[in-house]
């Protein structure tokens, strides 16, 4: 076996690996779903499957390293069940192509190659407790049915077969543990990413949206719109003597009572409606699609359901009753930071007139 070559071959896994990182990572991030990012890592697989397939290294004696092992056996772990099909396809796709029905040896090995990724990913959580232990038991599998194909395609000899199947072998593993390996660590850092952009969004105690998210959702959520559909209301809500809460019955009575108001709030929403905790006391409500008549409905929905709700302290069970200002109008006459402050001039209003009521605000 000519060490130059077993070089090239692993140089050429590497730098293969490194572009197949770049666009997975680029994948990741522009895919909303989990679906188009299976879909588009699919593509990807695939993609680098036929590359690696035109572009083989030679070794003589009828065998060539092309790199489509690593691929085929990472397709199920990185890009689920879709993807993998469409790697597998694409790899099938390609071989029949160019040979045709003399491909028959290798295209088992294609379909063998990413069953072997399969099984080894859907073991995984149950009998690999050690990520390393997961890639380093595929790429002491995988590349065996690659290797078998081209032996019994009948185009080397047993001898030359035993001459070159572990360097070919070693090269496959060592190609499926590089790339295993990164992909593992850019999901990770991607999945980091995402779940502090999260919680840098959300309220720690209540979970609901904080005053920032609040903002970029109701943005999203009406940008575009026009017409009729652009109509929408805004609810500020105040706790009514919230700081008495606090004083009489402790702060962890305070911030069960600020959890409780939350949940009561999300019940009586739509899935639609953008619901934040804007500071203190102090939330709001986005009810898209609203008119000042079915808001206002909606408002009293939510003010009789906290007047319903109990918080315990202790042997004694506190309830709770809000105020509430609302405000109506289309996003095109009308901004959300304007509504925004009308419907809390509307509150203020309604704590005014005795609490535990919704006072409504002419939009300006």
């Amino acid at each position: 076996m000519d060490v130059a070559l077993l070089s090239v071959g692993l140089f050429r896994s590497i730098a293969y690996s490194s572009l197949v990182i770049l666009a997975y990572s680029v994948a990741i991030r522009v895919s909303r779903s989990e679906f188009r990012c299976n879909l588009l890592v699919g593509c990807l697989f695939g993609v680098v499957s036929v590359a690696t397939l035109t572009d083989p290294v030679h070794f003589g004696g009828g065998i060539s390293y092309d790199g489509r092992v690593a691929v085929l056996a990472l397709a199920y772990t990185f890009a689920g069940a879709v993807g993998s099909t469409i790697t597998l396809l694409v790899a099938c796709g390609c071989r029949l192509l160019s040979d045709g029905q003399s491909a028959n040896a290798e295209i088992v090995a294609i379909l063998a190659t990413t069953l072997i990724g399969y099984v080894i990913a859907v073991m995984a959580e149950r009998r690999f407790s050690w990520r390393f232990s997961r890639s380093f038991t595929l790429a002491l599998i995988a590349p065996w049915p690659m290797m078998f194909s081209v032996w019994q395609g009948g185009s080397v000899s047993l001898t030359v077969f035993l001459e070159i199947a572990l360097p070919f072998v070693a090269i496959n593993a060592i190609g499926i543990m590089l790339l295993y390996d990164l992909l593992s660590n850019e999901r990770k850092r991607w999945a980091l990413f995402q779940a502090l952009e999260r919680d840098a969004a959300v309220d720690p105690l209540t979970r609901l949206a904080n005053r920032r998210a609040f903002y970029a959702q109701a943005s999203s959520v009406l940008e575009g719109a026009v017409g009729a559909r652009a109509d929408f209301a805004i609810l500020m809500i105040d706790i009514d003597h919230f700081k008495l809460v606090n004083d009489t019955h402790g702060h962890d009575t305070g911030d069960d009572v600020l959890v409780a108001i939350a949940h009561a709030i999300s019940t009586c929403v739509r899935k639609s409606d953008v619901v934040a905790r804007f500071g203190g006391e102090e939330f709001a409500v986005l009810l898209p699609g609203a008119t000042l008549e079915s808001g206002q409905a909606i408002a009293e929905q939510i003010r009789i359901s906290v007047e319903r709700t109990t918080v315990l302290a202790g042997p004694k069970a506190v309830t709770i009753t809000i105020s509430l200002g609302i405000v109506a109008g289309n996003y095109a006459q009308l901004s959300i930071k304007s509504a925004l402050k009308t419907a809390d001039e509307a509150l203020y209003e309604a704590k005014r007139n005795g609490r535990n009521r919704v006072e409504f605000a002419a939009a300006a």
